[in-house]
Formats: structure tokens, sequence, C-alpha cells
């Protein structure tokens, strides 16, 4: 069994962690923990920059996947304890679509995400990843509350 977490480090998503491993564990799964840095769509992706511009958002972006990176091997450490095989990701992009296709990438069985009780009015005007993710893929989608 191959479980695709999603996780931002949250408490939500550290839920989802320790969900999957309750999951993986008894068949021997391999766990793809994933951190998407996000990428602001209303800034275009060919917006004009200058030089120095583009500089300072290039490392601006490598210090927030090295972020991800250390948030996810704190996360894998506890899973490596239990026995399970545990890949790190670190993409850059629109969380669900990336989800989405990390998960049809590496063939996973499932995808866990750790999602926060957010006001229906927040919702509306933001979105819902975890929704936005059960309306893109065929995989089955477990949400921890």
């Amino acid at each position: 069994m191959k479980i695709l977490v999603a996780t931002d480090g949250s408490e939500y998503s550290k839920k989802g962690v320790d969900y999957a491993a309750t999951l993986a564990q008894p068949k021997n799964g391999q766990i793809v923990l994933l951190h998407v840095v996000a990428h602001d769509p209303r800034i275009p992706k060919d917006a004009l920059c200058f030089s120095d511009c583009e500089e300072r958002d290039k490392k601006f972006l490598e210090e927030l996947k090295d972020a991800g990176k250390k948030m996810l091997e704190q996360e894998a450490s506890k899973l490596k304890e239990t026995g399970l095989t545990v890949e790190l990701r670190v993409e850059l992009g629109d969380p669900s679509e990336e989800i989405v296709k990390v998960a049809e990438e590496i063939e996973a069985d499932m995808i866990v995400i750790g999602v926060r009780g957010v006001s229906k009015w927040r919702k509306i005007l933001l979105g819902s990843v975890s929704e936005d993710v059960i309306g893109k893929t065929e995989i089955p989608v477990f949400i921890v509350r």
C-alpha cells in the first residue's frame, strides 16, 4: 500500500500523518510525505520582473522549499522509527494540482489530507484544497480533522 500524505506542518496535517501510519503499518506500506509551496495564483508566472526581483524571489522560494523539507524530515523521522518506508517530496505550485499530480505519478493507493475546519464563508472565499483534490482525482481521499 502506498499512501500520499499532503502536509503543511499544521496540527491537522500531523494527525493525517499519524493516521496514514496506522493504515500503512500492518501492510508494510510506503508513505510519501508531500509539502507544496503554493504559488500565488494572483501573480502571473510570466509577470515582468527585473533581475534583482527575480533573484530575490528565487531565493525566497528556495528558503520556503528548505523549510518544507526540514518539516518533512521531522515527520519522516517519527515514521521511520515504526519501520515504514518514507519518501519526501517538496513541490512548487497550486496545492491541489500538485497533490493530484504526485499521487498519480507515484501510483498512490490513497491520499490523506489533514483539514482545518473553516467557516462556510471562508471556504467560499478561499476554496478548499481537500475539496479540489477530491474533484480532480479518482484515487480515494481520506480527510482527517
